[in-house]
């Protein structure tokens, strides 16, 4: 298991395992929403590695809904990206909006950071 960021809240699930059976039972329960646009992804990429004769479709897709879990499942994380998705998109000048956007990377990054341990 990787390290935990520090809060209040702990994770609402452990990391689960990066199989596309197992990050489908995450999503259900993180985000249940967003299943269709999981099973669709997956669609897309298994078709793409097999026609391509590559597994890098369906790498890129296990790092999306990856960096998705590893986001979603600490309810502290999942907000704050919220918010900066926010003020990326709203903010009040180019200076906030600039800043949310360089937070939402170093947020991602954290988050493949640790499902790459």
């Amino acid at each position: 298991m990787s390290a935990q960021p520090e809060g209040q809240n702990g994770p609402l699930i452990p990391m689960p395992p990066l199989t596309p059976d197992d990050l489908r039972a995450a999503v259900a329960r993180l985000t249940p929403d967003q299943l269709d646009d999981f099973d669709s992804t997956l669609r897309r990429a298994a078709t793409q590695a097999q026609e391509t004769s590559s597994l890098s479709p369906l790498r890129t897709f296990t790092q999306r809904w990856a960096v998705h879990i590893a986001v979603q499942r600490w309810p502290d994380r999942a907000a704050l990206l919220r918010e900066l998705e926010y003020l990326a998109e709203h903010g009040s000048d180019e200076e906030v909006c600039r800043d949310a956007v360089t937070r939402i990377g170093q947020l991602l990054r954290t988050a493949r950071e640790e499902i790459a341990t």
